[in-house]
């Protein structure tokens, strides 16, 4: 993991391509409210705000599954409710964001 970050790019390289990617689409997190703080001080950092719409899995996921079905509301615990096998290690970006893309869509569902 070590290799990874001293590979990776700068964090301002690294937004710019975000802020390009995501432009002015809607935004999907597990956790929404605490990812968008990250993501606003880093934008902040390069004097930008993050001003898109999201929606977050996890108030969803505790909104439409009724807690007497699930020890709790982590990520990982509510893949494995709706039987959503993550593409790689979890708490890694690329697993991660497919994940939450599959519960989004499952909750969708509910």
């Amino acid at each position: 993991p070590h290799n990874e970050v001293l590979l990776a790019p700068l964090s301002s390289v690294a937004f710019r391509k975000f802020f390009y990617f995501v432009c002015v689409n809607k935004i999907i997190a597990h956790n929404a409210p605490f990812e968008m703080k990250f993501l606003n001080y880093e934008a902040g950092l390069l004097g930008r705000k993050v001003v898109n719409e999201f929606h977050c899995t996890l108030s969803m996921a505790r909104a439409r599954v009724p807690k007497k079905l699930v020890q709790d509301y982590k990520l990982a615990t509510l893949l494995n409710h709706f039987g959503i096998r993550p593409t790689g290690p979890m708490h890694r970006a690329l697993p991660d964001a497919v994940a939450t893309a599959a519960l989004f869509m499952k909750l969708s569902e509910l």
